[in-house]
């Protein structure tokens, strides 16, 4: 994150190229701030549909208590000025927050997380979340009660078996149900309320090719138009992009990667001015 940082932008704002790309060279913008003793940290980059900005949320986690700051990507750049572009402070969240990648989501502008698994407690509230505007670059005053806790409070140990995805512009709330051998998704209400509705429930035996050593989660990356869903998998040798079939039960690998590409995430944009792409593509890191 004191790197370069490249920000791509939609044909619209692009040069005739196609792209327009803005490089931090040193000196071009503040460094993120250096916290003594941290021993967690994450950053999380989401776009704002209001303004069209790139924000990066960068949290540190000091002790069990959680720092923010907020950078704008290619903010100078599209204002034609020469300041310095500098991280900003933020509140810190309501709760403390997971650095583990499956278990935050950004939908709409807002950033989405799940506690921490390092509380070192028992959660009554183990699948609440907490919610950061990127707009208004604050976090919401209360985390949202999530789908299960308010019924099963007798899950709270199990706060590795949620994560988190976007599916459709829903924000997705998946267990992992290791008694009924599912996978089952929980899809939260676009309005201000906070219902949560129960969405597909795949079978573990199904999704899961248990000829692969290590397979144990499935992480859903999105929803294609025929209603088969693109997951990622990790696995002891290899992890792959999967694409299954919740009709039919049926699964298909479309890309294996190392054992170290950890994250993975889809780009939903136009792609017409990247030659020779398709019209979806996966990310991995």
């Amino acid at each position: 994150a004191t790197g370069a940082i490249t920000d791509v932008l939609p044909p619209a704002d692009a040069t005739d190229s196609g792209t327009t790309t803005y490089v931090l060279q040193s000196g071009d913008a503040t460094a993120p701030q250096n916290h003594t003793g941290c021993t967690a940290t994450l950053y999380l980059v989401g776009h704002v549909p209001a303004t069209g900005e790139h924000k990066v949320l960068h949290i540190t986690d000091v002790r069990g208590k959680q720092a923010c700051e907020v950078f704008t990507i290619g903010a100078a750049g599209r204002n034609n000025g020469h300041q310095c572009q500098r991280w900003r402070p933020a509140q810190s969240p309501p709760m403390r927050v997971d650095s583990i990648p499956r278990r935050r989501a950004v939908v709409n502008g807002v950033a989405y997380f799940l506690p921490s698994h390092l509380n070192g407690r028992c959660l009554l509230d183990y699948d609440s979340v907490a919610a950061f505007d990127l707009e208004k670059e604050e976090w919401r005053p209360a985390p949202i009660r999530g789908p299960l806790s308010s019924e099963r409070p007798g899950h709270c140990d199990q706060l590795l078996c949620f994560s988190l995805a976007e599916l459709n512009g829903h924000l997705v709330m998946v267990h992992h149900n290791n008694l009924r051998k599912t996978v089952d998704m929980y899809s939260l209400s676009p309005t201000e309320g906070v219902e949560w509705s129960m969405g597909p429930s795949l079978r573990l035996d199904s999704v899961l090719d248990r000829n692969r050593k290590g397979e144990t989660l499935v992480q859903p990356l999105m929803e294609l138009d025929d209603r088969r869903i693109a997951l990622f998998v990790p696995g002891t040798q290899h992890n792959v992009v999967r694409v299954y079939d919740p009709r039919k039960e049926t699964r298909t690998d479309v890309m294996e990667m190392p054992r170290g590409h950890i994250i993975v995430g889809c780009y939903k944009g136009s792609l017409l001015p990247f030659h020779g792409m398709g019209e979806a593509r996966c990310v991995c890191g």
